[in-house]
């Protein structure tokens, strides 16, 4: 999106575009811990005060953030996963169409 920005409004558009997809993200991911909280809480039958549900919220994004920051943090094996999902998708066809 930034890129499509950039080209009809310059870098500010492009600037505008990237930030405020970035708060979105961190506006989607942190509701979607409160709801996996929630739901687990639900789920074993019982409750916190609000501290303690912060406190479990902030441990649930680490914990969705660890795999992706401690082993993966080589560029040659982001270089491999991507290089092998642009060849499955390739080959289904369904993502990125056949020259």
């Amino acid at each position: 999106m930034g890129g499509y920005a950039e080209y009809s409004f310059g870098k500010a558009g492009n600037f505008l575009a990237n930030y405020t997809y970035g708060v979105s993200l961190i506006f989607a991911n942190t509701a979607i811990a409160i709801s996996a909280v929630g739901y687990a809480l639900g789920f074993l039958g019982t409750t916190l005060d609000p501290v303690m549900t912060c406190a479990a919220t902030v441990f649930t994004l680490w914990l969705a953030t660890t795999p992706h920051s401690s082993l993966d943090s080589e560029v040659d094996l982001h270089a491999g996963y991507l290089e092998n999902a642009i060849l499955v998708t390739g080959d289904c066809g369904f993502l990125i169409p056949n020259p």
